[in-house]
């Protein structure tokens, strides 16, 4: 057999058929070349699960940042602002990759890191407390809306997408008397592509 580097990143993943698996495994008694191939990647394979972890950022991190790149109040972008903005949901997003969809998986990691970078919505709130964050997020899996929660301690994060969301979220709201101040209110927009919903709480 010939020394296949493809066929042993296939190996290393378990992703190879029986009898190919028993060729590399033959293979790899021969070949010094190969087994030192299958090191690496064995090392590398490694040191990528390692940034499976969490990354916590300290408290009050969000509202400092959301201070000092808060949007003019009538949503006009400036340059800056827009420069800012696309940074800070790339920060955000970027970690999200890195782990597994804990609720809905039709919003794929690949889909929201690529509309990340052009974010131009964002509608968050203050909430009394954890409770009424949680009759937020029932009413919100019982309507249906497709969402990725990136939710902190301390903070609900829905990244959503498209005007059908929208729609559901905001009818949710205005049906709803929850006990929560708005910092950025909902709008009236024709279309909306990506946006984030946020609720901080106690």
């Amino acid at each position: 057999m010939y020394c296949d580097f493809d066929k042993l990143s296939l190996y290393i993943d378990d992703e190879l058929e029986e009898n190919d698996k028993i060729e590399i495994e033959k293979h790899l008694q021969s070949c010094n070349n190969c087994r030192d191939e299958l090191k690496i990647l064995n090392e590398i394979k490694q040191g990528l699960s390692k940034l499976n972890a969490e990354i916590e950022l300290p408290d009050g991190f969000h509202t400092e940042l959301m201070k000092k790149i808060a949007p003019p109040k009538k949503y006009k972008y400036t340059k800056y602002y827009f420069m800012a903005a696309s940074l800070l949901a790339a920060l955000i997003a970027i970690p999200s990759m890195y782990q597994q969809p804990t609720e809905q998986p039709d919003l794929s990691r690949a889909r929201t890191m690529e509309m990340a970078i052009d974010l131009p919505y964002m509608f968050e709130f203050d909430a009394s407390s954890v409770e009424v964050v949680e009759e937020i997020k029932l009413d919100i899996e019982n309507v249906g809306v497709v969402y990725n929660d990136m939710q902190t301690q301390g903070r609900l994060y829905y990244l959503l997408e498209g005007y059908d969301n929208y729609k559901l979220i905001v009818d949710i709201f205005e049906k709803n008397n929850y006990d929560i101040a708005p910092i950025s209110d909902f709008i009236n927009v024709p279309e909306i592509g990506l946006f984030e919903l946020i609720v901080n709480y106690p």
